[in-house]
């Protein structure tokens, strides 16, 4: 059975005594609940269980960058040390084809669908080969052409079937009229080709055709990264001015300036994309950070396919840094060694349980702060209703 205040004796309210009782108990009401201690609400037990699985995310959270991820990024830049173009000039390698090319990155960086792959992109450098010598007009093949820097524009037009191709210097060119030269080529499109009706130009200076075309494969590190979901009015600071605590959900980047916020931490190979449904990553296809500064995943370097034979050292340290990268990433097996993914699967499981506490937390004080509301908009009704001018 309901039951109400239904009466009231202010003189002032006897054309809306129902109406009056019924606002202020439901007034009354609402204090009871405003004015109870914070410590034996349950708002103050969601806050404290928040707490509680706050500080071990934090650990957490620190150990998976500390121990695993920084330490694998690490040796990513120690491998891209090991095999930058300084290392492809003093060992060289070049290929007949694309393919070719591709399959040597493999050999000495790994593939990137393998834990022990370390690049994110790849490509095949087109080197140019212009032999020195005359052409029928009696003038030097290649022309002379000043030093150009790495970046400048090269394109390639064919008079026969109208086909282009461009692309931009790797490294600096300088072409000495009548000497054989070669200029590498990286960003291409088009298809570089040999043969009669092909000019290539480098800013603006028109080439005979390349005498030969050879490839050398090229590769982009990335970072390794972990992200983790965040709702950013339950955390880092709770909003209830919003009428729904999940709007603005973002992927973050995890850094030691957030360790312990959000769930969900989810670690990816060279920041490339994976998925349940797609759990093998593509090239270039890489997650998106809506919550980091940049949006962007840290670039270490390039680094190039070379002659392992002729540099063997860098080779075996390449392989070594590889093979540590691997056990950071999925651990060993034996004597507890665990890698990335299972302090992942932790952090996971505890952060659940501090997401489901700052929800309820946000939960009792947005209703708090609807109650207030209801409170004022009570007392402004009942200040109407008893206003002897609104009788």
């Amino acid at each position: 059975m309901g039951f109400a205040v239904t009466t009231y004796s202010d003189p002032a309210a006897l054309h809306n005594p129902v109406a009056v009782g019924i606002l202020s108990s439901r007034i009354s009401s609402l204090d009871q609940t405003l004015n109870l201690p914070e410590s034996v609400t349950q708002t103050q037990v969601s806050l404290d269980r928040y707490n509680l699985f706050k500080d071990p995310s934090e650990k957490i959270d620190g150990n998976c960058l500390n121990i695993f991820v920084d330490p694998i990024n690490l040796k990513k830049s120690q491998i891209e040390e090991k095999g930058d173009f300084g290392v492809f000039v003093g060992a060289p390698q070049y290929h007949s084809s694309e393919s070719a090319a591709f399959s040597a990155l493999e050999t000495v960086y790994g593939s990137h669908t393998a834990t022990s792959g370390v690049y994110s992109s790849r490509q095949a450098v087109v080197r140019l080969t212009f032999t020195g010598g005359t052409d029928a007009d009696g003038n030097p093949t290649p022309p002379a052409l000043s030093s150009q820097s790495a970046g400048s524009v090269v394109s390639l037009q064919n008079s026969t079937t109208g086909g282009s191709a461009s692309g931009v210097l790797l490294d600096s060119f300088n072409a000495v009229a009548g000497v054989t030269t070669h200029a590498l080529v990286r960003d291409v499109s088009g298809d570089f080709a040999t043969g009669v009706g092909n000019t290539i130009s480098i800013v603006g200076a028109a080439f005979t055709t390349s005498s030969g075309i050879q490839y050398v494969g090229m590769a982009s590190v990335f970072d390794d990264i972990m992200v983790f979901t965040q709702f950013p009015h339950l955390e880092p600071t709770i909003n209830i001015n919003q009428d729904n605590p999940f709007d603005g959900r973002k992927t973050v980047l995890l850094t030691n300036s957030n360790e312990g916020i959000g769930f969900a931490n989810t670690f990816f190979a060279n920041g490339l994309s994976t998925s349940k449904s797609s759990p093998t990553p593509t090239l270039d296809q890489f997650v998106v950070i809506e919550g980091s500064a940049s949006g962007k995943i840290s670039f270490t370097g390039d680094v190039f396919a070379f002659d392992t034979s002729a540099n063997t050292e860098s080779a075996t340290s390449i392989t070594n840094l590889r093979n540590e990268i691997v056990t950071l990433r999925v651990g060993t097996g034996s004597n507890n060694n665990i890698g990335v993914t299972s302090f992942q699967n932790a952090a996971d499981a505890v952060k659940q349980q501090k997401k489901g506490h700052a929800i309820n937390y946000w939960s009792g004080k947005r209703m708090d702060l609807i109650a207030q509301q209801d409170k004022n908009t009570f007392e402004t009704a009942i200040e109407i209703l008893t206003n002897p001018a609104y009788q």
